[in-house]
């Protein structure tokens, strides 16, 4: 999920579901766990919300290709 999103510049989440193959409940609970930890922000786009991934965001995603 976190590279998929790290590929574009901010994903809303029917585009994530999708990409990642995942149910929408499931998706929401992932996202709001992220954000919770501070590794996605959430963005008001167009009266919608778009998941953009952050600085510390990156850090784990690279920390998690290298294990």
């Amino acid at each position: 999920m976190l590279e998929a999103i790290k590929l574009s510049d901010g994903m809303n989440i029917t585009k994530i579901i999708y990409k990642c193959n995942l149910n929408y409940q499931y998706a929401i609970k992932l996202l709001e766990d992220l954000a919770g930890r501070g590794v996605i922000q959430l963005i008001d786009y167009k009266g919608g919300i778009k998941y953009k991934i952050t600085a510390t965001g990156i850090k784990y995603l690279n920390d998690l290709k290298s294990i």
